[in-house]
């Protein structure tokens, strides 16, 4: 599981806001057999919010 918060502020008084979670899951742990190779679909979600300031 991935998750991750950041904030980035600007000089002129903007700033954004980004959230974003997400996982990895190997195509075998679900039942598909890949043969050799190991293969990790990934799914998730992200949002960005920005201010501005005029």
């Amino acid at each position: 599981m991935n998750f991750s918060l950041s904030r980035s502020e600007y000089d002129d008084g903007h700033h954004k806001n980004n959230y974003s979670i997400g996982n990895f899951v190997p195509l075998s742990a679900l039942g598909i057999d890949t043969g050799e190779w190991m293969i990790f679909p990934m799914a998730g979600f992200n949002h960005n919010q920005g201010v501005n300031c005029f």
